[in-house]
């Protein structure tokens, strides 16, 4: 076995053997130690060290300084996630994610973020609009001179491509690249492109697991000023762990609304949203109500407008000067969403 070893810290003799199976996978080999005192001698040479949720505490007891390539693993996500923080730790949840594990060990797992901004919009309800608010969103970005891409992760999106008026233009799709993993380059020209935007479509693919998410979206954050993900209401992990992200949730002014959006934000661990607020003859509740309500501040408003409806059903592409309003509060939006070093292009 080439690949370089790999330190477990366990004692649960499930998560044992599903990390196990995972580096049988790999072809890596896996030291397993059961003793936190041990892990000292590991942790500053080990390439890899993965850390059981039964231990984790008593490894936080170490005081050990914090060290890159930790991963938690274990089968419940909330006993995970509460000592990501105090150990710097990203979370893999098995034997869901076995095979990003496998890639984590076979060191083939660069999915970082790059010098790119993300920025995930969700939806508190349906109706909201996001998928259009999403290309919207990376059209401005190239008016204003930025590389941009649109990235479809809601597994029930009809096509961000039917909204570019895209769908019969040629490149990849998501049924194309469902088995990425790790590090990938080249996208770039292999896409649908569409005034100078381009777009990784959902459409004909029943869904895309997480580890191909986080690595096609990743490429695109390296050749990308701006990528723009529309979540829909779906759970998802990309960019969690990565700098310049921003999260976006959109609420209907309404109370229908705010109560969506604290479901879905407690659903989705959405604590880090700002919201969007969708302003209509239905959407009227004083914007400071919704941000008193939901604890989350406000960036922006959009409003309803039928040219922006008009124009997906003639295949216009996004950002088109008659929807004059919508146009302005994308841009609004887009200004406040931006990475400081990307606000002065």
């Amino acid at each position: 076995m080439n690949s370089p070893k790999a330190v477990l810290l366990s004692n649960d003799p499930q998560v044992v053997e599903w990390v196990l199976a995972a580096a049988s996978a790999a072809s890596t080999q896996v030291e397993t130690v059961s003793d936190p005192e041990s892990i000292r001698r590991h942790w500053r040479i080990a390439p890899v060290l993965l850390v059981g949720a039964d231990t984790a505490s008593a490894l936080a007891e170490q005081g050990l300084p914090v060290r890159p390539d930790v991963h938690l693993v274990g089968p419940r996500w909330q006993e995970l996630a509460a000592w990501s923080v105090p150990l710097a730790a990203p979370v893999l949840v098995l034997p869901t994610q076995s095979g990003m594990l496998s890639s984590v060990l076979e060191r083939r797992h660069d999915v970082s973020g790059g010098r790119g901004g993300l920025v995930r919009v969700w939806g508190a309800s349906g109706g909201l609009g996001v998928s259009t608010l999403t290309c919207w969103l990376a059209h401005a970005a190239h008016r204003r001179g930025l590389s941009a891409a649109a990235v479809e992760l809601d597994p029930a999106g009809a096509g961000l491509d039917l909204i570019f008026g895209a769908e019969q233009s040629a490149g990849w799709r998501w049924a194309d690249l469902a088995s990425a993993a790790g590090h990938i380059d080249g996208l770039s020209g292999r896409l649908p492109n569409v005034d100078g935007v381009e777009v990784v479509a959902h459409r004909g693919v029943a869904e895309v697991g997480a580890e191909a998410q986080r690595a096609i979206v990743a490429a695109l954050s390296r050749s990308h000023d701006l990528v723009v993900a529309d979540c829909g209401r779906s759970a998802s992990s990309v960019g969690d762990q990565w700098l310049n992200t921003r999260t976006l949730l959109v609420v209907g002014a309404d109370l229908a609304g705010v109560s969506a959006a604290r479901r879905c934000t407690s659903r989705l661990q959405l604590v880090d949203a700002q919201l969007v607020l969708r302003r209509s003859r239905q959407h009227t509740l004083p914007t400071a109500a919704v941000q008193e309500a939901l604890g989350m501040r406000c960036v922006a408003e959009v409003n309803g407008d039928p040219s922006v409806a008009q124009l997906a059903i003639t295949g216009a592409p996004p950002g088109a000067a008659r929807a004059r309003r919508y146009r302005r509060q994308v841009d609004q939006l887009l200004r406040e969403v931006l990475p400081d070093d990307r606000r002065a292009a």
